[in-house]
């Protein structure tokens, strides 16, 4: 009889025996699979939405939730800045783009970002369908790929935004925001965001109050600026009130009518220029949330975020030494299940050991009886060695099909799985390695029981 046909009856002739050891096998090889899986696409994920982005500025918080935020959309913001603060900032010459992020809004879950066609360039993404939003106009909105396949988003479509990151904020039902493109998918995190304007930010945001943060120097300058100014103009109006006091007096009957109308036209004049203020007001008041940050050279790594940390009241984050701090974060948490898994598939293969080896006790007379009929001792040996083998590949080949099967199931329901865009049909080079293992451990747990039933007494056992 073919070897491996008779190794696979054999292995049958206990199921409850060999279907415990297939569980064992397949549940350690399958969380095994599962991590390396999760694991490798994470660090793909995390390195092509960085995209080349060298700094992110914020407001003053945890940098890793300003990386978190800016790049991964996973974390809330950290604050505003003033765009003010942010477009000079962009003038400096050792950066070469500055692209700029206004959060706040989302759509059933989904974040709108307000920003400039430079951000989706970032990610050569393409249109798949109309146009891209127009950057002087708002409510014009282009949808990643993910956002319009789960939410059915078309050209043409309209919807309020509500406020906050998450999904069940206060619905701005003032103003209504319009889909004008949609996205080829990208393999990267614009494919979750609906994409729009800054001004569109700014104007849903128009009746919010303003946060009360507070922007350091460049601020200060203003706030300084602003002040003598006001003095100045309380000066004039003093001086206008002392020369109208004199006018007055000495010319009290004679010129009233011309007083009243040259007030009339200083009162108009102060009103213009009370607009015309306030309106270079609102400008400079204007927020903005993150600017992404490429730089000319190297050297923009070493000065720019030292000097932005210590000179301003914004915050610099490097997205290298960040993502690399998460990784060591998560990686502890990774290792100690990896760990978890390997004792799982030790303890497998100590029950294959241990079932083979008890099998012999109740084989021994029919592998006797097959030695008497001239059976080689290389066929025992070998069939004992493909019996372990065998329960080895089955439950390998079990826990890859559960953990593809989990990840590309949970990757359709789950956003923090969809955000890695895991693609269930796609192995790693650490399943080969996984593989090497599974087989290594059924050949060691089968070998000494192989070795013995080679080695039967034939007359020993014939006799007894």
């Amino acid at each position: 009889m073919n070897i491996f046909k008779f190794a696979w009856k054999n292995l049958w002739h206990k199921p409850l025996s060999t279907s415990l050891n297939l569980t064992l096998f397949a549940f350690g090889v399958s969380i095994i699979s599962a991590l390396l899986l999760a694991q490798d696409y994470f660090k793909t994920t995390l390195e092509k939405n960085k995209a080349g982005i060298g700094m992110v500025v914020g407001a003053k918080g945890s940098p890793l939730q300003l990386i978190l935020c800016a790049i991964y959309q996973v974390d809330n913001p950290t604050g505003n800045i003033l765009l003010e603060d942010a477009m000079r900032l962009k003038k400096h010459p050792l950066i070469d783009k500055a692209i700029p992020q206004s959060l706040g809004d989302n759509f059933k879950g989904y974040r709108i970002v307000g920003t400039t066609h430079e951000y989706t360039d970032l990610y050569e993404a393409e249109i798949q369908e109309g146009k891209m939003w127009n950057e002087n106009k708002a409510f014009e909105v282009t949808v990643g790929a993910n956002v319009a396949r789960k939410l059915g988003l078309k050209i043409g479509d309209e919807f309020h935004s509500s406020h906050g990151m998450d999904d069940g904020g206060h619905s701005h039902e003032e103003e209504l925001f319009i889909v004008v493109g949609t996205l080829k998918t990208t393999g990267t995190v614009i494919d979750n965001l609906i994409m729009t304007s800054l001004k569109s930010i700014w104007d849903v945001h128009k009746h919010a109050p303003t946060s009360k943060v507070n922007y350091g120097n460049f601020s200060d300058k203003k706030k300084e600026k602003n002040k003598v100014h006001k003095d100045k103009e309380h000066a004039h109006k003093h001086d206008d009130h002392d020369e109208h006091d004199h006018d007055e007096n000495a010319h009290k009957h004679d010129e009233h009518n011309e007083h009243d109308h040259d007030e009339h036209a200083h009162k108009h004049d102060d009103h213009d220029e009370h607009d015309h203020e306030g309106h270079e007001h609102n400008d400079a008041e204007k927020e903005i949330t993150t600017l992404l940050v490429k730089f000319r050279n190297p050297m923009g790594a070493v000065v720019l975020p030292r000097m932005i940390n210590e000179q301003t009241s914004m915050q610099a984050a490097s997205p290298a030494y960040e993502t690399s701090r998460l990784l060591s974060l998560v990686g502890d948490v990774i290792l100690a299940l990896k760990y978890l898994a390997v004792a799982i598939i030790f303890v497998s293969g100590l029950s294959i050991f241990i079932s083979l080896y008890n099998s012999l006790k109740e084989r021994k007379y029919e592998l006797a009886y097959m030695r008497s009929l001239g059976t080689k001792q290389s066929y025992i040996f070998g069939l004992l060695l493909t019996e372990g083998l065998l329960c080895a590949l089955l439950g390998f080949a079990i826990g890859i099909v559960i953990s593809h099967s989990a990840i590309g199931i949970s990757s359709m329901y789950i956003d923090a799985l969809q955000s890695l865009n895991i693609n269930s049909l796609s192995f790693t080079i650490g399943e080969l390695y996984l593989f090497i293992g599974t087989i290594s451990i059924g050949f060691i747990a089968s070998i000494v029981p192989a070795i013995q039933a080679a080695n039967t007494n034939i007359s020993q056992a014939l006799s007894e």
